[in-house]
């Protein structure tokens, strides 16, 4: 049986275990980070456990701006991309 397009993680994030989810594609292993809130270090790992490649964060209206302004960036997508 062949493998689906796509493929799933949730990642707990936060204090708060607030849940970030890592979506790939099991073709070109390209990924995506949707909400993905904090920890870094977690996410890496994740990303990394899970063979995902050049994740795309989204943005989101969470709070996220400030990590962003934290790495120097205007955005959660540029902030966190360069993170990665």
């Amino acid at each position: 049986m062949s493998q689906p397009p796509l493929r799933a993680a949730i990642i707990p994030v936060t204090p708060l275990q607030q849940n970030c989810s890592l979506i790939w594609c099991t073709e070109t292993m390209l990924g995506a980070l949707v909400d993905p809130g904090g920890d870094l270090p977690k996410l890496k790992a994740a990303v990394a456990h899970h063979g995902a490649t050049r994740p795309s964060p989204s943005v989101t209206m969470d709070g996220t701006a400030p990590k962003a302004r934290a790495y120097g960036a205007h955005d959660s997508t540029v902030a966190f991309s360069r993170a990665l």
